[in-house]
């Protein structure tokens, strides 16, 4: 928890899904490593095998911890919208690469209103962005106000759920 780190999470791009659409490339991936780590140490989340290069940086962790790593990470960056999203909605500086984002609205949101998440087609772009954020020393206490905010103007899901239950229940 007192050093700061970068998650960076690579997907596999197998899912239906994901056909014809792509992230980062190969090359930035190994640039993201070199100049996120001038910030603090960076772990590597990643579906499937890495090159051996990159395998010493894997996040080796249970899986019901992730969203404790995100929580206490300085910056996510990767191509997964799903670890995006949560990395976003838990205070923590988002970057996304993926062709596929800007196709899905539901990101928009999180995105355009809020500034919680940052998308971009282009690696290069969205690692850039990654500096500009790790270079303000205030990002991550921007980014936990930017996040208390949804949570305050959302309806409570749970709360919902048990308000229909107890009303189906009651007839």
């Amino acid at each position: 928890r007192d050093q700061k780190y970068s998650i960076l999470r690579f997907i596999s791009w197998d899912a239906m899904h994901d056909k014809g659409h792509s992230g980062i490339s190969e090359e930035v991936k190994y640039k993201a490593l070199d100049r996120l780590l001038y910030y603090g140490h960076v772990f590597i989340s990643a579906e499937g095998e890495l090159p051996n290069s990159l395998e010493k940086y894997r996040l080796n962790i249970p899986l019901d911890r992730m969203h404790d790593a995100l929580y206490f990470s300085e910056l996510f960056f990767g191509e997964s919208g799903t670890m995006a999203t949560e990395s976003a909605l838990l205070g923590t500086p988002s970057v996304r690469v993926s062709t596929l984002s800007k196709l899905l609205g539901n990101f928009d949101e999180l995105c355009n209103v809020y500034r919680l998440i940052s998308f971009f087609d282009n690696g290069e772009e969205g690692l850039n962005r990654c500096v500009e954020i790790l270079e303000d020393n205030k990002s991550k206490e921007k980014w936990k106000r930017k996040s208390r905010e949804v949570f305050k103007e959302k309806d409570d899901v749970l709360c919902f759920l048990l308000d229909e239950v107890r009303r189906m229940e009651n007839g």
